[in-house]
């Protein structure tokens, strides 16, 4: 891996998964995507249409969940500071991170 002391397989290198530790290995793929799925904008994957601005990242670049407007329901969710994702109540101050900025776990 580029930086760090991480050695991978050349196997592993594109194939959707972040093996290096900042995934590195899955950036300028150059990857083609099948039919119902939209390339991320740095190279690192595909993702399918059904999850853009589902509040999970599924791009190592976020680009899946960027210019996305969550409204979450008050009652039944909290809000992530950053306001990209949604996290059920219960999840909040559970001592696990949920939102992916860790939001959650802060002023509990």
């Amino acid at each position: 891996c580029p930086t760090g002391t991480t050695i991978i397989n050349k196997s592993l290198r594109c194939n959707g998964h972040p093996d290096c530790d900042r995934g590195e290995d899955e950036m300028n793929c150059g990857m083609f995507c099948a039919p119902g799925e939209v390339a991320c904008q740095l190279g690192s994957g595909c993702y399918s249409n059904a999850k853009r601005c589902n509040g999970v990242q599924d791009c190592l670049d976020r680009s899946d969940e960027v210019n996305c407007s969550y409204q979450c329901n008050p009652v039944t969710s909290f809000q992530c500071k950053y306001k990209y994702a949604c996290v059920e109540l219960s999840k909040k101050c559970d001592g696990s991170s949920d939102c992916p900025d860790g939001s959650d776990e802060i002023n509990c």
